[in-house]
């Protein structure tokens, strides 16, 4: 019996198409800066081809494919363009109260989000962080996603088994996968860049695959 949702924050709750638009055009004018022309064009062709390989942080990825082998040049690149994506990616999907309300009133919520502390100011602010009972961000659990103990350490806080549980994100690397392999419900949303990834084995097929968050609470009616 299905007693609790942890659910991602980025894709999920809030739109990042925006913030990974404007952080593109960051890394150009950055790269132009020092002499590096590329196009915005090359730049997204480097980032779906990291997010379709899997890579932990489509950024990083990007970003080093673009500069290797300056490790000086990544490093800076990656402080500085991903300072405009945390700033950036604040849009909240319209539907996400409605949905976390509706929710909240049959299971418990968890956070399962590889955010900065910072990120829940900003949920508290927003009137979201409410709905959650477990709240837990990597820098207060230890781990971060895909490692399991980040999904064990919130089912301990939450005093429940694997198989209460569903996880929600849009990532087979960091939601679906990880979660899986410990026993955990999975729920794949296809928003974002990492809706093209492909599964690379049984363990990356989600148990219900859904194409917007307002469709969520269908979903795991399905599972119960």
């Amino acid at each position: 019996m299905l007693k609790a949702i942890l659910l991602d924050v980025g894709g999920p709750i809030l739109d990042e198409d925006e913030a990974i638009s404007k952080s593109d055009h960051e890394l150009w004018k950055l790269l132009k800066v020092r002499g590096i022309r590329v196009s915005i064009e090359q730049i997204e062709a480097a980032r779906m081809r990291a997010v379709e390989s899997y890579a932990p942080s489509y950024l990083r990825a990007t970003i080093w494919y673009l500069v290797k082998p300056n490790f000086e040049l990544y490093e800076e690149l990656v402080t500085n363009v991903g300072r405009v994506f945390d700033k950036e990616c604040r849009k909240v999907r319209p539907e996400t109260v409605s949905v976390l309300n509706t929710l909240a009133r049959k299971y418990r919520l968890a956070l399962a989000a590889n955010q900065p502390l910072e990120m829940k100011e900003f949920l508290r602010a927003s009137g979201l962080l409410k709905f959650f009972e477990v709240d837990l961000l990597p820098a207060e659990i230890g781990f971060y996603k895909p490692d399991p103990r980040f999904f064990l350490t919130i089912l301990e806080r939450l005093n429940l088994k694997p198989e209460e549980a569903v996880m929600v994100g849009d990532r087979l690397c960091n939601d679906v996968w990880p979660a899986k392999i410990v026993g955990i419900n999975t729920v794949r949303i296809l928003v974002g860049p990492h809706k093209e990834q492909e599964p690379r084995a049984p363990n990356d097929i989600p148990d219900v695959t859904i194409s917007e968050l307002s469709e969520l609470p269908e979903a795991i009616e399905r599972l119960r």
